[in-house]
């Protein structure tokens, strides 16, 4: 059985949506792009289909870390705390760059998979639109206690990548993203890759859903008898009657005129949204899979890249 055959079958028999390429020598050997990269749009993947790749970008931010440490401007040694400072006063002064690269840092963490049971509905303490560079995420990782001594064992963060993320630029001057691109993606002739805000999606970017047919949106909540009210772009109201709208984004009014921020919450849904940011969607009844589009949407599953 031909390479391209193999791919189709295991798409047949696994019921893939996304896009495959294998190459050798510079030569195409096989490819393969099924499903939809915008379910409600019925936008189908193509070969050049752009997809979020969530953790997946951990290797890129080693990559950049590595090669610091190569041209000599961080060591395996190099302590976080040399880097910043009394910034995170409760990570482990002995904590390294080895320790964080290599997930043994034992420091606390925001997405803690330990005590989290259910990571994809977390709600973080800062509206994700938000978080736009790695200095942004200090909020959510100061306060955090230590857990294990560095170096004592193996356990996989998120916030220790962030802080890697933030010690390369302490250490260069320049910002994260641009050192990806310099060290990593330039030279490695990566020319339709980069690092792109949730809300903004680039050309040709698929939409990311969940293994259940659902992805991502957020709500604004309020307090009876305040309303929502947008403050950039427009809100959406869904089936359960909560006003969506981007993280951050809308304000609680009061019958006296006056406003106060309003709490974001996310929501699951089976229509739109990008990788596992947020973006403001309609939220048809999908989210309850009652009709037999949704059903037959929810049976085509889309896997994460």
């Amino acid at each position: 059985m031909s390479l391209a055959a193999h791919l189709q079958s295991f798409a047949d028999e696994t019921d893939f949506s996304g896009v495959v390429a294998v190459s050798s020598g510079g030569v195409r050997l096989a490819e393969l792009n099924r499903g939809f990269a915008d379910r409600a749009r019925r936008r189908a993947n193509t070969i050049d289909t752009r997809f979020a790749i969530a953790s997946a970008s951990k290797g890129m931010t080693a990559l950049t870390v590595a090669s610091l440490i190569e041209s000599g401007q961080l060591g395996w040694d190099t302590t976080l705390r040399s880097l910043v400072g009394d910034a995170l006063p409760l990570v482990d002064p002995a904590v390294t760059i080895e320790h964080l690269l290599g997930h043994t840092s034992g420091v606390g963490d925001y997405l803690d998979e330990d005590v989290i049971n259910d990571i994809e509905n977390i709600e973080l303490a800062i509206a994700a639109n938000r978080l736009a560079s790695p200095r942004d995420f200090l909020p959510l990782l100061d306060g955090l206690p230590q857990k294990s001594p560095p170096g004592a064992r193996f356990a996989y963060t998120y916030g220790g990548y962030v802080m890697l993320s933030i010690a390369v630029k302490a250490a260069t001057g320049a910002t994260f993203h641009d050192l990806v691109q310099e060290r990593v993606f330039d030279p490695a002739g990566i020319v339709d890759s980069g690092f792109f805000r949730s809300d903004e999606r680039p050309p040709r970017a698929a939409v990311g859903y969940l293994a259940d047919g659902a992805t991502n949106a957020l709500c604004c909540r309020c307090e009876a008898p305040e309303t929502a009210v947008p403050t950039r772009r427009r809100l959406i109201s869904n089936a359960s009657g909560r006003r969506c709208s981007l993280a951050g984004s809308c304000r609680c009014r009061s019958s006296n005129g006056s406003s106060s921020p309003a709490t974001a919450i996310p929501r699951k849904a089976a229509a739109t949204g990008w990788g596992s940011g947020f973006e403001p969607i309609d939220l048809p009844s999908c989210s309850k899979a009652r009709t037999p589009a949704c059903r037959s949407a929810r049976r085509t599953t889309d896997h994460r890249a």
